[in-house]
């Protein structure tokens, strides 16, 4: 990343600018970004980012290769994964 931010603090700052978007610490050691108290996402350092989609934005995404089932419900649309590489 040429602006010397890591992929964490970037995707951070994209989804806090979001209307009503906050971000903190969640309870299991991820970093959670929320509306209210409904999670719609969340980073595992700069390894992987996991957000909820409705489901036809998800299966887009899913056929499309840029996301997978999230780990904790596989074969499940909805809550989708991404590996951070870049």
């Amino acid at each position: 990343m040429g602006d010397g931010q890591r992929p964490s603090e970037r995707i951070t700052e994209e989804v806090t600018s979001w209307p009503g978007v906050t971000a903190g610490p969640g309870r299991r050691g991820e970093f959670a970004f929320k509306v209210g108290h409904r999670e719609i996402g969340h980073l595992h350092g700069d390894h992987a980012a996991h957000f909820g989609f409705p489901k036809s934005v998800w299966q887009s995404l899913f056929d499309a290769g840029r996301i997978d089932y999230h780990p904790v419900f596989p074969g499940r649309p909805g809550f989708g994964a991404r590996r951070i590489e870049t």
